[in-house]
């Protein structure tokens, strides 16, 4: 691990330290060249497994066409002859190999997939600590707050799906399935760390593992948030190993947590964790949980349900300082039940004409005023909504990124907030590159202009776009 030299005397002299830094960069960019090497040795790997797959798929699938065909002269027969009998019991055996024989062939992909990010991961923070001067005291540059809530959110969505054989037991690290006591995380994982704050309060914050240091027992890790900049040693029970795997709900429900559970959970477009209780689990392997976080901002203590993925959530120590969390009524806070209380209010959205006219004009800035009046957050249509959310993108389309300060300026913070709502509403839209860049832009000068409050408000909001 690079580490910053000492200029008080008592470190050795800047010309060895340079000497350190440049032998350890060669070796950082050996790692490099080496990591890039093996990725494109198991891409090619990858590439003749893909192969392999489909003809073994078109093999099956010949098998099968040959059952079929089997069965449809069975029909003519009054009785079922021991001929038949014997022959679909060698086409069925077939079939089952054929469909191990694929199988094992999938899981081999997906292993080397794994293997291919963890070497992406390898890759770079050797780019990173290859470039990265010890004798410089100055942060480097942190990415944009945007950018970076969409990479956690990707990393979520493209956690692995652990699919095991029959009676085959689910692994440690995949979904509510803790480590064991001896585990440890590799440099680049994600963690859940508890750090000391300037405070000196006591904070979860999601962070990525440097290296572990055996003799001491302990990690250095890096804040995710400010990469570069929080660097911390802390001791490995201050360090909880996030999930690797996903697990899925249909096969492995033994590996979620439970409804009513006790968890730490990272808050939406944050980095830090909060106490939570699930509310509902996933049902599929693509859905999310629904927890609550506690919040004393709320009457009963408790957020609204707010989603939080599979790879963001770990178990909470039994030791809890609060015992609430073990006899709140998490059915009250059913999402889908209060929807179906909800009566809807027929909203039709901005007026589109109107817009229309004042992007004609030139009149951008007005026209986005004139967006935000009348979201549609009282209708069940979702055509409606997600009518007016394309037409709030191409409006702020019509705004150069250095105008979007200015157009703010003149908004209320209930106008601020309705632009956040059509931001995260586009998101989940699946719109193009360009789009989701527009929204990037305007998430980062919303959140720097509304600040946290907005997020929370928007994301606690039961009337949504």
């Amino acid at each position: 691990m690079l580490r910053r030299v000492k200029q008080d005397g008592s470190g050795g002299s800047p010309t060895s330290a340079t000497a350190s830094v440049s032998s350890t960069t060669n070796n950082n960019q050996l790692t490099f060249v080496e990591c890039e090497n093996r990725v494109q040795e198991l891409l090619s790997e990858l590439h003749d497994i893909i192969k392999d797959t489909q003809k073994q798929r078109e093999e099956g699938n010949n098998n099968l066409e040959t059952i079929g065909k089997t069965q449809e002269k069975m029909q003519g027969e009054a009785k079922l002859s021991t001929y038949f009998k014997q022959k679909l019991r060698n086409l069925y055996s077939v079939a089952l190999d054929d469909a191990d024989v694929e199988c094992d062939l999938l899981k081999k992909g997906l292993d080397i997939i794994a293997k291919i990010k963890a070497l992406q991961e390898e890759k770079r923070i050797a780019a990173r600590l290859s470039s990265y001067n010890p004798l410089d005291d100055q942060p480097r540059k942190s990415m944009r707050r945007g950018v970076l809530m969409s990479m956690l959110q990707k990393s979520a969505q493209t956690l692995p799906l652990w699919i095991g054989k029959p009676n085959e037991k689910v692994p440690p690290l995949c979904g509510a399935v803790s480590a064991g006591p001896d585990y440890i995380a590799k440099p680049g994982d994600k963690v859940a760390a508890r750090v000391r704050t300037d405070e000196a309060e006591e904070q979860w914050i999601l962070a990525e593992v440097v290296s572990f240091n055996s003799s001491l027992q302990k990690y250095e890790v890096d804040d995710i948030d400010e990469e570069g900049r929080e660097h911390h040693v802390l001791s490995k029970r201050r360090v909880v190993p996030l999930a690797q795997w996903k697990a899925n709900p249909e096969t492995d429900p033994e590996a979620l947590f439970p409804k009513g559970a006790l968890v730490m959970a990272l808050y939406p477009q944050t980095t830090c964790f909060y106490r939570a209780v699930i509310s509902k689990q996933p049902t599929t392997a693509h859905e999310d949980y629904s927890v609550l976080f506690e919040d004393n901002s709320y009457a009963d203590g408790y957020s609204p349900a707010l989603r939080v993925a599979q790879k963001y959530l770990v178990k909470m120590s039994k030791n809890t300082s609060s015992n609430a969390f073990r006899r709140i009524d998490v059915d009250q806070y059913d999402e889908e039940k209060f929807m179906d209380d909800q009566t809807d209010q027929g909203d039709t959205g901005p007026d589109a004409n109107n817009i229309n006219n004042l992007l004609m004009g030139g009149k951008a800035v007005d026209a986005l005023k004139a967006c935000l009046q009348n979201p549609p957050v009282r209708t069940k249509d979702a055509s409606v909504k997600e009518k007016a959310t394309l037409l709030f993108v191409r409006v702020i389309s019509t705004i150069k990124a250095s105008e979007i300060s200015g157009a703010l300026q003149s908004l209320s913070i209930e106008e601020v907030d309705t632009i956040m709502k059509y931001i995260y509403k586009g998101f989940s839209l699946g719109l193009d590159g360009q789009q989701c860049g527009y929204l990037l832009s305007w998430h980062e000068k919303v959140a720097a202009k509304g600040g946290m409050g907005c997020i929370i408000r928007v994301l606690s909001d039961r009337k949504r776009l």
